[in-house]
């Protein structure tokens, strides 16, 4: 089942980070520059997120842990959209771009900390 599960996880997040990399082409070369920058500590924030959840399994080893690994790994990853999206308001990038970035975006976090979870489990 836990195969399954990063298989299919798995399966989200490469062709979400494809289809990101291909919208992110029809940019300029400086907003390009800004948005690999800001992706780049998104992902930041997501690998330490999950390597806190593991910490605190580690050290903590009960299922309420697991439990408060997934509530703080939902709020990380609602701060990081909200900041995503204030980010591309405000450096005005187009909205066929912002449309596609934010739905990649978002489904690239949850699925990188759920992926996190699963692997815990």
């Amino acid at each position: 089942m836990k195969t399954f599960v990063l298989i299919a996880l798995l399966l989200i997040i490469l062709p979400c980070q494809y289809y990101w990399y291909m919208a992110r082409k029809t940019l300029d070369v400086s907003l390009r520059k800004m948005d690999n920058d800001l992706a780049g500590r998104q992902d930041l924030v997501c690998l330490i997120a999950i390597l806190l959840g593991y910490l605190g399994i580690y050290l903590f080893p009960y299922k309420m842990t697991l439990a408060a690994y997934l509530l703080a790994g939902t709020g990380i990853g609602i701060y990081i959209e909200i900041d995503y999206v204030k980010f591309l308001r405000k450096n005005k990038f187009n909205s066929q771009y912002s449309k596609k970035a934010v739905l990649f975006s978002a489904l690239t976090c949850f699925a990188t900390l759920t992926l996190g979870m699963a692997l815990m489990l």
